[in-house]
């Protein structure tokens, strides 16, 4: 299989320490592969003076030790020891596809268990190196969440693990998820760690996950949204962006991962002169949102903001360019939206779990007089067995009248609009309730088919722009006649109830709250 990552040595302490596991590779084959297997070798030996100085320094004499010119024989030595196999270890998935291994382990290995040691680092005898490397002082594996190697201090006695000279404390982990060259001290020796352009293949993304996924009993979902990191993978403080996975008309979502393996959704905004007050209004709300709820334990049913990069937009700093982009980082970052749910072969049971899920999450709103105004299937995020409601940024929080001043054509999507938002004169929570029925709908339905969809408003006042709301209505009777046909106490009954509408011809009635919603009796179906 080929390789996705490499560790090159670079000190002359892990140039050394390489050179001398060809060498005892060399010497003792055709029995000794060991280093064939892990190891990539230069056709050829270099000379690396920096090796033989630091074995002239490190050996039991101590060097010349003295200011004066090397005598002919420590020139000699120095000379010797400065020719070393260069080359580099090496990362792939063979043996996790074999399933007798899930790690690399670094080490100088030992006569007892050397050979589960997959990078060894042995040194010559009478050189006193410190700090010292150990027979195991380091081990990199898969991380569970994100897929990218991570690198784990295993011996509380070595020399530390550092990744770009922070620590990696014992018994924690670095997931290695930038780009461009890594650079890894282990005990006395430093390496650049750097994937490979096959790592970054849609055919090792494949194979990585589905290795992970047997290694792992609770493998994140979203392991395809952190694929390889690409060279020019762009950081922002300690988050690494990795794929685009939605698209609007502000911005665009990223999936983004952390050294610690922690997975985000990042929204990324161009700032402009147009977009400034969008911007600040977006980052007010959801701070209100985070600091109203974040205590609440169903807090995990909404997308929580946890910071804005750069941390003073919307306060009028002068320092900020017209094109400054925006960065909401966010948690948690889910595989699925309704959308894909809709579009794919889930039973009606899993749907209809995700569809009462959703519902909690917008009844969590409701609780505290928050109202979405944008709900659709993209917008409601989707794992196995979870929903959670996401693009809060047009959120509003209902006045003391309950009542919202309506202002048709600003907000929500044609689709999902209920009448009211664009008809009469003020709405309030049970917009949500209309827009969920419609995305209920379509999880019921066949091929999750529309009940109705107008490019155009059918709601809309404007003259010339209302000529689909006679035909709305026709498609309305269908919808409803559909749900009806059900019978009574079924989740069809459910979504009936909260798709109605005050001047209807049919399907009259108060729509129902979300709190009604999740007590009605179509759920004993499934629960």
């Amino acid at each position: 299989m080929p390789v996705f990552a490499t560790l090159t040595p670079a000190n002359p302490a892990a140039k050394l320490g390489f050179s001398t596991l060809v060498n005892q590779g060399l010497a003792q084959a055709p029995q000794n592969v060991h280093y064939q297997r892990f190891c990539h070798v230069d056709r050829e030996a270099s000379y690396r003076p920096e090796v033989g100085l630091f074995c002239e320094q490190s050996s039991s004499s101590g060097g010349s030790g003295s200011d004066t010119e090397p005598d002919e024989r420590t020139v000699h030595r120095r000379n010797l020891d400065s020719i070393v196999w260069t080359g580099y270890f090496t990362f792939d998935l063979d043996a996790f596809a074999a399933a007798d291994a899930t790690s690399w382990f670094v080490g100088t290995g030992s006569a007892k268990g050397g050979d589960k040691i997959q990078f060894r680092m042995p040194f010559p005898p009478g050189l006193n190196i410190s700090p010292k490397l150990r027979s195991t002082d380091a081990r990199f594996r898969l991380d569970s969440q994100t897929g990218h190697l991570a690198v784990h201090q295993v011996n509380h006695r070595s020399g530390g693990v550092f990744v770009n000279g922070q620590p990696v404390l014992q018994d924690g982990f670095r997931t290695l998820n930038a780009g461009n060259a890594t650079r890894i001290v282990i005990g006395p020796c430093a390496f650049d760690f750097a994937y490979t352009n096959y790592g970054r293949t849609d055919e090792f993304l494949r194979i990585r996950n589905d290795a992970v996924k047997r290694q792992f009993k609770h493998a994140s979902e979203t392991l395809h949204w952190t694929p390889t990191p690409a060279i020019d993978t762009l950081t922002i403080n300690s988050y690494t962006l990795h794929t685009k996975i939605a698209s609007g008309t502000t911005g665009a979502v990223y999936s983004a991962s952390n050294e610690h393996g922690d997975t985000f959704a990042v929204k990324v905004v161009q700032q402009s002169p147009q977009l400034q007050k969008i911007i600040q209004r977006e980052v007010t709300t959801l701070q209100e949102i985070r600091n109203q709820f974040k205590d609440m334990p169903d807090y995990r049913r909404l997308l929580h903001l946890l910071e804005v990069v750069p941390a003073n937009v919307g306060h009028g700093d002068p320092t900020l360019g017209p094109m400054s982009a925006v960065y909401f980082i966010s948690t948690p970052l889910v595989s699925q939206t309704l959308a894909d749910v809709i579009a794919s072969g889930r039973s009606r049971a899993q749907k209809m779990c995700l569809f009462r899920e959703a519902i909690q999450g917008v009844a969590l709103m409701h609780s505290k007089d928050w109202v979405h105004r944008d709900l659709k299937p993209e917008n409601i995020g989707a794992t196995s067995t979870t929903a959670v409601i996401l693009d809060l940024g047009t959120a509003v929080k209902l006045p003391s009248s309950k009542k919202i001043q309506s202002t048709p054509g600003h907000v929500g999507t044609i689709p999902y609009l209920a009448p009211e938002m664009e008809w009469e004169s003020f709405y309030d929570t049970g917009v949500d309730v209309w827009a969920l029925g419609v995305v209920g709908y379509r999880l019921l339905t066949t091929h999750g088919r529309h009940p109705w969809s107008f490019r155009t408003n059918p709601w809309s006042t404007v003259k010339g722009e209302d000529n689909d709301r006679s035909v709305f209505h026709g498609y309305y009777k269908v919808a409803c006649d559909y749900l009806a046909a059900a019978g009574p106490n079924t989740i069809e009954e459910l979504v009936l109830h909260m798709l109605r509408f005050g001047w209807s011809k049919v399907n009259q009635g108060n729509r129902i709250t979300l709190a009604e919603a999740l007590r009605h009796q179509g759920w004993r179906e499934f629960y």
